[in-house]
């Protein structure tokens, strides 16, 4: 929305707003990863470089002694109330289907001059991006889920990212005036309000179980080629939402990622003492993704697809062992990886496996608690223009199951404990196909 830069809604314990700033999003195919990795190392130095300045700058504005021992909190010396400090700088979302990059204009120009840009495929419009602050807990993947769904009702096609302290919404930019009409109406209801809304439409879900309404979302899996295209769409052409169309056959599949994942934060002080971890990590999972590249789902037997369903529904063995044995995909499984980089003004957020922990410097690291288990949605690029991926992704969080989301540029990942892994995946399941949605991993 032209003229508007950075605006917020707050009421209680909601609080939301619009960065300033505009993104660009696109996507570096696995192929092409290797031949540019120089220019993703020499983005993750200058975000590094960029991070370390800004926090040296901000604690000499703020008269702390540099020769003073220990370090003040960031929200001594700016915190998410200072708007100039607001706003994403680069996130990376690496698994084996490529990189997905989010970058503000100044990133984006790096990876210009690295000649990075030309190889990689990018969002038609560019994207804007609202912050929502509401704390730790189930209610706040409650709102947020909400949230997703009455954006998706209204049309308006959206990226969302968890990070260790906010939820990220991205919208693109021919769309922020009807979203931000939608986040002030957020603001006058308050969580307290939603979270009414939240039990009002639960109710009704329930009332109407025998009637039930086919999801909007599963047109989209059934429908166009198995490969994906662009998911861009021009503002003069209309928004599409996901309609019922049950005669069409899909491989569209959800896969459970192999290894346990954690959500951490790296405190901008000492980022770049970390930055030998990070690069450790994206230099191995380039390897494994060159050892195995993902199969296209187009090249994919449907009868193996259901041969592994078939053990993981029946099979008595553990989900790990699964994983580790499954015919046909098993190299592929194994070899499952997924990684992000998130960067804003406020703070560094990695979701890394839980088994790299202690590649990190000795209390470099905040953690959140027990790790997540990644459900990825398979099988097809989803269009930009179409609506409802979060929404159908966070669908177990109607069972009380905590979940994180992470989109990339064709699909979605979302997180969820280990002890909610089932019921999340029916969950989903339901959402998509019923019992006609293979999972494999589980």
């Amino acid at each position: 929305m032209e003229g508007v830069d950075f605006l917020g809604w707050a009421c209680g314990n909601f609080d939301a707003s619009l960065l300033p700033g505009t993104l660009r999003v696109g996507r570096l195919s696995q192929k092409h990863i290797k031949e540019n990795l120089h220019g993703i190392l020499r983005l993750l130095v200058f975000d590094g470089d960029s991070m370390e300045m800004e926090y040296t700058n901000e604690l000499s504005s703020s008269g702390f002694d540099m020769g003073q021992v220990g370090s003040p909190s960031d929200s001594s010396v700016g915190g998410f109330g200072d708007p100039e400090r607001r706003g994403i700088n680069i996130m990376m979302i690496h698994d084996n289907s490529g990189m997905s990059v989010v970058a503000n204009e100044k990133h984006f120009a790096l990876l210009e001059n690295s000649g990075v840009v030309e190889n990689m495929c990018w969002a038609q419009h560019t994207w804007r991006a609202f912050e929502i602050h509401l704390g730790a807990g189930e209610e706040s993947q409650k709102i947020v889920s909400h949230i997703s769904s009455v954006l998706s009702d209204r049309e308006i096609s959206i990226l969302n990212f968890t990070t260790f302290e906010t939820d990220l919404i991205l919208v693109q930019e021919y769309q922020v005036g009807k979203s931000q009409s939608c986040f002030a109406e957020f603001a006058r209801y308050g969580v307290e309000g939603m979270l009414e809304q939240i039990e009002q439409k639960e109710e009704r879900g329930k009332q109407s179980n025998g009637n039930k309404e086919a999801h909007p979302l599963r047109s989209a899996l059934m429908s166009g080629n198995a490969n994906g295209t662009d998911r861009d769409r021009p503002p003069s052409e209309k928004t599409v939402r996901f309609t019922d169309d049950l005669k069409s056959k899909t491989n569209a599949y959800l896969q459970v990622l192999p290894k346990p994942l954690v959500l951490v934060q790296i405190g901008r002080n000492v980022l770049k003492e970390c930055f030998f971890a990070i690069m450790k990590q994206l230099l191995a999972n380039v390897d494994r993704s060159v050892i195995t590249a993902p199969p296209l789902l187009g090249c994919i037997d449907s009868d193996k697809l259901s041969c592994i369903a078939s053990e993981n529904v029946n099979g008595n063995r553990s989900r790990r062992e699964n994983a580790s044995s499954m015919p046909s995909m098993d190299a592929t499984q194994r070899n499952s990886f997924f990684w992000a980089y998130l960067s804003s003004k406020d703070e560094v957020s990695l979701v890394i496996e839980e088994s790299s922990l202690s590649e990190f410097p000795e209390g470099s690291l905040l953690e959140c608690g027990k790790s997540w288990i990644g459900i990825k949605l398979c099988g097809k690029d989803i269009p930009f223009h179409e609506t409802g991926v979060v929404k159908t992704m966070s669908k177990p969080y109607e069972a009380g199951v905590q979940t994180l989301n992470m989109s990339t540029y064709s699909t979605n990942v979302t997180l969820v404990r280990e002890e909610d892994l089932d019921m999340a995946v029916n969950k989903i399941r339901e959402a998509l196909n019923g019992a006609e949605t293979i999972c494999i991993g589980l």
